[in-house]
């Protein structure tokens, strides 16, 4: 029995041919293969063992020369003998000397070796870098590093892991050892010495040589939490930043040795060497890539394939030769084919033999019976096209029509029927061969019959069965016929049936018949689709000439309408010049309100400005004269003047804004540094809240150009927002570029927002928390002018919110903005100033030109003259002046300066612009149009909302200094004349608002107070206070606190449980309290026996109608409105005291 069987003889020759040739070929191939990828994989595993072995070696060598040069450094007879000079409060001559040489033993190491990048010697006891190679870095605290701590509690040479150094600003490595006193047996160490070496210079190159290692090598260290320590080769910025992922890494870290093949950080697979470095903790992997390993294999491969396909080749032409021998019974078969080439079919091939040759002859003349049959079906098909494509309209198909492709198609019977949408019904158009009694047109919802299968399924239906009830029976002499088969076409135009075309023969249909319709299908679709197509056009044709005539008498029409039109222009013409008279006036209109909003901002300012003012004065001049409980009376005072301050600015910010006075002052600036600033400012809320503040903020950014004033006020606002709104958790800021726009995002786990307030959320006066329970003070007016801020800067503002989980807030700003700016505006005035000098302080760079001015002399006690006419400031500004050793004079008019500069020349003078007769701007432009008087320093002091017209003004006059009334800084104020004066000035942190703590500490002691009474008077009555307010509590407290006893509580819960427990004679509640709010409290204490009867007198801020009504309603029995009168609530008090029948014992 045969294993193989072929059908024809060069396929059994090529099969036993290309089995015997290339079996034992590949059996060859494939051992060699194996036995060299084992070969190559031992021989990488023996070069990588002895690369990491020599590594390894390298890097334990490299450790000991470290130990031992501090070793050496601290033995040294000079550095032993310094004992007692880092102790000594004074240092002589013999100090210095000592110190002079420990320098020359240190220095030449850094000079002399690379590798060192500092060394220095810490205090043992303080902890203070005494003696350094960089001197600047003399007198740093170093008490917290490890390598001072290590080596001192080890008393031995301490190692300090690879780390991140800000000084350098790159991965350095420190080592360190104790320095042992000479004396009592070197038991006392009398310093640290300390190297920091550059791992650039020395280490690195040490390891990341891949010397023997290919394309592909490398070596790496991890630390013990397989954080990357060195530069890698396929990874930018990996040390201390990258975690590997990779199990050599693990296991070298964990202090195993070995060697394994895996895959590497990249998801690449290598052969990785791996092993542990006890001295330092670290893994150490030495790994190559596979694929760089293998290569060897893959060319040998390749060689392989190549004699592969020359031995396929060989054989190929071998088969050739054979198969010639067996072509000669196949050149009759090629006689045949050229005749039936010629046309003639009915050529055949002779057949004598039932082997190969044979089977091919008898196939050769089955293909020619079928391609004649194709001919004919072609010429069919061809004459069906000849008769329908002349066809134009539908009244073209005639009974003549239909006979020729009943001709064509053997057929005895044909009809035509079309389908008429309007009615639905197939109409019958022409008919041959039928009963004309029976043909009648039928519903296009019929399924049934001959029709309803091609209707169905949109294609040719032949039909063998005839049933009897058919409309095709074909007339004869002795009656009628019923056809043996039918055949029905649909005719589908726009994938709907259009027509139905149904031929009949009382024979049976040959197969090239329904070849033929078959293949006319597609032809039939598209003409039937072309004539319906021609007869909508007619249709639309006959509509068109219709309309026509309309269209006529319709532009007799608009003739008419046309003569109204142009009386019509005239009327607007003439309106169009009223709207031009209007629009003046509305300009005028909004010249007359920015001139109001300047001058409002003024008279706001300046009162307010008085009230801040003498508080201040009493509390630095009075300070040791009343008591601290006054003292904190009148810093209360200063406190809420301020906080009215800044609700007067952003209620004039959002005037200016909706009033389309938005003033951007161009610059370029780091936009980190602005949040970097905004954090340190805010830093201290943060840690009284308990609460952190991350940034994440993108290296490399660049700088943006904008209005820094304006982002900074956008970024102070939502970042304060953020950190005012969270009570427990974090806030995270983060920058990132995304094309053209800078993006920042402050992302909060505070209260949130809920989705039905979210997008109201950038209105005037919405708050989250705007309920009479809320935590949270404000207007709502922030966030309204964070969103026409950042629209005004050409950005956006998105917010994202879920309450009770937190907020996000995504800032889009331009990085350049393409707005248009007038090039006059001033760029140094105002606030974008001091901005400037804000984003230079943090660059530890502002004050470097005035150190220089530093050195130049100026004389002892410089003389100011101050022009203002509100006496309050003129009080608070001399007071800080001749404090200063400043000599000031006064001017209370812009006459009397300028009657004081015609005999006397100030160093420097403070100008207020708004005063009565001459202003601040006419008093300037005065000064500078004199010769003696031009070069005078002059700093604006002023309460006026400048515009950019203002602005335009002081720059032309050469003014560079600006301070705003109604928060005068002492220290802001005294660094602005100095510098106006060209004095130096150092660089001193500004002094930050001590009002957060304040705030914080009484709210501790209203917590703890909240749970007993406040040192009980026998024989007063008790009066419950429920305030959350610490400023409103201590007011309330110093107006009753000498006729009552009271009972404090902070929020609702904890007063509904005073009152409750305590049972207090009367309560003063306020509506808008945390947790539960006033009024709620008051419905449960009406609903309570045992405190239904107690008076409730509500205190709140909210006046507007209604307002009390609505407390009475709740059950409060009274109703005092902030801010409170002390005689009212007194008056208040007592008379409900009377009505109870409660007196003093």
């Amino acid at each position: 029995m045969k294993i193989f069987k072929f059908k024809t003889t060069q396929n059994r020759l090529l099969f036993w041919f290309i089995l015997l040739a290339l079996i034992p070929l590949l059996i060859g191939i494939t051992i060699t293969y194996y036995l060299q990828v084992e070969e190559a994989k031992e021989v990488e595993i023996n070069k990588l063992t002895v690369v990491r072995d020599l590594k390894v070696q390298q890097i334990n060598s490299w450790l000991t020369e470290r130990e031992k040069d501090l070793k050496t450094l601290s033995e040294s007879l000079t550095v032993q003998n310094f004992k007692g000079v880092l102790t000594k409060e004074k240092i002589i001559e013999e100090n210095n000397a000592i110190i002079n040489n420990i320098r020359d033993i240190i220095d030449p190491y850094v000079e002399n070796f690379p590798e060192y990048n500092e060394i220095f010697v810490i205090n043992p006891d303080s902890g203070i870098v005494e003696i350094s190679t960089d001197k600047s870095k003399e007198g740093t605290d170093k008490s917290e590093d490890d390598y001072y701590t290590g080596a001192l509690q080890s008393r031995d040479f301490y190692i300090k892991d690879i780390y991140y150094s800000s000084s350098m600003g790159k991965p350095a490595m420190a080592f360190s050892i104790p320095i042992f006193c000479r004396q009592h047996s070197g038991e006392h160490i009398i310093g640290i010495l300390v190297a920091r070496v550059d791992l650039d210079k020395s280490f690195f190159p040490l390891v990341q040589s891949t010397t023997s290692m290919g394309k592909t090598g490398e070596t790496l260290i991890v630390n013990k939490d397989v954080i990357a320590l060195n530069e890698l080769r396929w990874h930018k910025d990996a040390p201390l930043k990258l975690k590997i992922k990779a199990q050599p890494a693990f296991m070298a870290a964990e202090g195993y040795t070995g060697i394994n093949e895996t895959t590497d950080y990249r998801g690449e697979k290598v052969l990785a060497a791996y092993t542990y470095i006890p001295q330092t903790g670290w893994g150490f992997v030495a790994k190559r890539d596979l694929e760089e390993i293998y290569a060897p294999i893959r060319r040998m491969v390749n060689n392989f394939i190549i004699l592969l396909l020359i031995t396929a080749v060989i054989i190929y032409f071998t088969s050739r030769i054979l198969a010639k021998s067996i072509t000669k019974p196949l050149i009759s078969m090629v006689e045949v084919s050229n005749k039936i080439q010629s046309g003639d079919f009915s050529a055949r091939n002779e057949i004598h033999n039932d082997d190969e040759i044979g089977y091919l002859a008898d196939s050769f003349n089955k293909m020619t019976d079928s391609m004649e049959s194709i001919i004919r079906t072609e010429q069919g098909v061809a004459e069906i096209s000849n008769i329908i494509l002349p066809l134009l309209r539908l009244k073209d198909i005639n009974q003549d029509v239909v006979h020729r492709l009943m001709k064509i198609s053997n057929s005895d019977m044909g009809a035509l029927y079309v389908l008429n949408k309007e009615k639905s019904k197939f109409e019958h158009l022409v008919s041959v061969g039928i009963d004309a009694t029976l043909v009648k047109s039928f519903d296009a919802h019929y399924r049934e019959g001959e029709f309803g299968k091609a209707i169905i399924e949109k294609k040719i239906s032949h039909i063998k069965d005839i049933p009897p009830d058919t409309i095709f029976k074909f007339k004869t002499i002795t009656g009628t016929a019923i056809p043996k088969e039918i055949i029905t076409i649909p005719v589908i135009v726009e994938n709907q049936v259009a027509a139905v075309i149904s031929l009949a023969s009382l024979k049976k249909y040959p197969p090239e018949i329904l070849g033929i319709l078959d293949n006319s299908f597609s032809a039939i679709n598209v003409v039937f689709s072309n004539l319906l197509a021609n007869e909508e056009i007619y249709k639309l044709n006959e509509e068109i000439k219709e309309k026509n005539i309309d269209l006529q008498n319709q532009t007799e029409e608009l003739q008419n309408q046309t003569e109204e039109l142009q009386a019509q222009s005239d009327e607007l013409q003439e309106q169009n010049i009223e709207l031009d008279v209007q629009k003046r006036e509305v300009e005028e209109a909004n010249r007359l309100k920015s001139e109001f909003l300047s001058n409002m901002s003024h008279e706001l300012r300046t009162p307010l400005n008085s009230i801040m003012a003498l508080s201040r004065t009493l509390i630095m001049q009075a300070k040791d004269k009343i008591s601290s409980e006054e003292n904190k009376y009148l810093e209360i005072i200063e406190r809420n003047g301020k906080n009215l301050l800044n609700l007067i600015n952003d209620i004039l910010d959002l005037s200016k804004i909706e009033a389309g006075k938005l003033e951007i002052t161009l610059q370029t600036f780091s936009i980190n540094s602005i949040i970097q600033n905004i954090k340190e400012n805010l830093s201290s809320i943060a840690e009284e809240k308990e609460i952190k503040i991350y940034l994440d903020l993108a290296d490399n950014l660049p700088k943006i150009e904008s209005d820094p004033e304006k982002v900074y006020q956008i970024l102070q606002n939502v970042i304060g927002n953020a950190v005012k709104f969270t009570q427990k958790g974090s806030v995270t800021i983060s920058t990132d570029v995304d094309e053209n726009q800078m993006v920042v995002k402050v992302i909060d786990t505070g209260i949130g927002i809920s989705q039905e307030e979210l997008p109201y959320v950038f209105e005037e006066f919405r708050q989250a928390d705007g309920s009479t329970s809320r935590q949270f003070e404000g207007t709502g007016l922030g966030l309204a002018i964070v969103h026409k801020l950042v629209n005004g800067l050409g950005g956006k503002i998105e917010a994202q919110s879920e309450l009770g989980k937190g907020s996000i807030f995504t800032i889009y700003l331009p990085l350049k903005w393409s707005g248009d700016i007038e090039s006059e505006k001033i760029t140094n005035l105002s606030k974008s100033w001091e901005f400037n000098q804000k984003e230079k302080a943090a660059k530890d760079t502002t004050f470097d030109e005035s150190k220089n001015i530093e050195k130049k002399k100026i004389k002892e006690n410089p003389r100011i003259l101050i022009v203002e006419d509100n006496e309050e400031a003129i009080i608070q500004i001399k007071m800080i002046l001749e404090n200063e050793g400043y000599l000031v004079d006064v001017a209370n008019s812009g006459r009397a300066a300028l009657d004081y500069t015609q005999h006397t020349i100030p160093d420097g003078i403070i100008l207020d612009l708004m005063m009565p007769e001459i202003d601040g701007f006419e008093v300037l432009e005065n000064i500078r149009s004199t010769s003696r008087t031009a070069d005078i320093p002059v700093l604006i002091l002023t309460a006026k909302d400048l515009t950019a017209e203002d602005f335009k003004k002081l720059s032309a006059n050469n003014i560079q200094q600006l301070l705003y009334k109604g928060a005068i800084n002492k220290d802001e104020l005294i660094f602005k004349i100095k510098l106006m004066l060209k004095r130096g000035v150092k660089d001193e942190q500004k002094s930050e608002s001590k009002e957060p703590k304040e705030i914080s500490r009484e709210k501790k002691k209203l917590n703890i107070l909240q749970t007993k009474v406040l040192l009980k008077k026998e024989g007063l009555p008790t009066i419950l206070v429920a305030e959350d307010n610490p400023d409103n509590m201590i007011t309330t407290r110093a107006v009753l606190k000498d006729k009552y006893n009271l009972i404090e509580a902070v929020d609702g819960e904890a007063a509904l449980e005073k009152a409750q427990s305590d049972l207090p004679n009367l309560i003063l509640m306020d509506i808008s309290l945390p947790k539960i709010d006033g009024l709620t409290v008051v419905k449960f204490l009406k609903e309570s026996e045992t405190t239904k009867g107690i008076p409730v007198i509500a205190l709140t801020a909210r006046a507007m109608k209604g307002d009390r009504e609505k407390t009475i309603r709740a059950g409060c029995d009274d109703y005092i409105s902030k801010p409170i009168d002390p005689e009212m609530m007194l008056g208040k008090i007592d008379e409900w005291i009377r009505k109870k029948g409660i007196s003093d014992k």
